[in-house]
C-alpha cells in the first residue's frame, strides 16, 4: 500500500503556548529538548530520502506548540527556512498547528504568502 502524503515533522514544544498541561508534556512526546531554528528546519530537508516519489504529496509540518502565537519574526525565520522545502518537492505543502484565539484573517494571509496550506 502506497502512503497518501509523507509529513517531515519540525517540533516546535511548548513554543507559542500559554499553558503547561499536565496531558500535554511536548518535550515528552515530541522527545525533543531544543526548539526548532531555521538550521533544523533545512536539516529536517536534508534528511529527506532521495528516493522519495514526486508523486506522493509531503508535508512539513510544525508540530508541538501554537506555530501563530511564537512572535512573528520567529515564525517568519522557519517559514523562509522551509521555502527551501516548496522549491524542491513539486506537491509540497507546509502544516502548521495553533490555537484558535491565536489566529486571524492577516495573520492566515501571512501564512499563505509563506506556502502554509493547512492550519490545525
Amino acid at each position: 500500500m502506497t502512503p497518501r502524503r509523507r509529513v517531515i515533522p519540525v517540533f516546535v514544544p511548548h513554543l507559542g503556548c500559554p499553558n503547561d498541561c499536565v496531558f500535554c508534556n511536548q518535550h515528552r512526546i515530541s522527545g525533543q529538548t531544543e526548539q526548532a531554528t531555521p538550521g533544523t528546519v533545512r536539516a529536517a530537508i536534508e534528511n529527506i530520502p532521495a528516493s522519495l516519489s514526486e508523486d506522493i504529496p509531503i508535508q512539513l509540518a510544525f508540530y508541538g506548540g501554537s506555530f501563530t502565537a511564537i512572535p512573528v519574526e520567529a515564525q517568519n525565520a522557519l517559514l523562509d527556512a522551509a521555502n527551501l522545502f516548496l522549491t524542491r518537492y513539486k506537491n509540497a505543502s507546509i502544516r502548521v498547528s495553533t490555537r484558535p484565539d491565536a489566529i486571524d484573517g492577516s495573520t492566515l494571509d501571512r501564512l499563505l504568502s509563506h506556502g502554509v496550506k493547512t492550519v490545525e
